[in-house]
């Protein structure tokens, strides 16, 4: 998270040196549960009279969610106002804001994100940039030490040796997918039998087939990856 963090805002969280102190960003993680149940209540209006009475409970840490997303959005606001002045970093919070500034400038007219999409936008980045990441890479190493995998393990091990002699040439120039063929094999492989998330939000649908079957157009829908990525006619 101090890394994607820096990358969105040019300032990290700075988990790591202040051991995490700021509990709330691991609380995001404890809050699914919540989520799940404020999705539902959601898709239920006649319901929604009880998220609060939830959220006063904070059942699945939905509390903890809300100060995460305060958390994130305060930080966007104060990128924010710094602007794209001369000098400062390239991050995402940049080619954000970068569009409607340069239109103001032309036409006078502030276009593209507003502050709120630009915070919802941020909280997504610093979530899924952070989490899915990490998840993917432990079911990357958990497969490949499992006894079955012995041979791809040793495999990985002679590709990773023959392409470098040393660890300062391991750059990211170097560690494309052409010049390490198995290594990305055994990532990609991982991704199918080891999703990093859960679930995906829901999409509304063109009017398309969607594993055999025909979605029609305007149907609101989502996959549970787990189940869809070892469906033997897909994989």
């Amino acid at each position: 998270m101090d890394t994607v963090s820096d990358l969105i805002f040019s300032n990290s969280f700075n988990g790591l040196k202040d051991g995490m102190q700021q509990k709330f960003l691991l609380g995001f993680f404890d809050s699914t549960q919540g989520l799940q149940i404020g999705s539902f209540l959601m898709a239920y209006p006649l319901l929604m009279p009880f998220l609060p009475l939830i959220y006063m409970a904070d059942v699945g840490g939905l509390k903890s969610s809300y100060r995460y997303g305060s958390f994130i959005e305060a930080k966007a606001k104060t990128r924010m106002t710094t602007g794209l002045h001369s000098g400062a970093r390239r991050d995402f919070i940049m080619y954000m804001t970068q569009d409607r500034e340069d239109a103001a400038v032309e036409t006078s007219e502030k276009k593209g994100m507003n502050d709120l999409e630009i915070s919802q936008n941020s909280l997504i980045l610093a979530t899924a940039g952070s989490d899915s990441t990490t998840t993917t890479m432990c079911g990357v190493l958990y497969y490949l030490a499992q006894p079955a995998a012995a041979k791809a393990k040793r495999a990985v091990l002679y590709e990773l040796r023959s392409a470098f002699q040393s660890e300062e040439e391991v750059t990211l120039r170097n560690t494309t997918s052409t010049s390490l063929p198995y290594l990305n094999a055994c990532i990609e492989e991982a991704m199918r039998v080891y999703p990093s998330t859960a679930e995906q939000p829901p999409r509304v649908s063109p009017g398309k087939l969607v594993g055999g079957h025909f979605i029609p157009k305007g149907v609101s829908f989502y996959l549970i990856w787990p189940a869809f990525t070892w469906i033997s006619f897909i994989c």
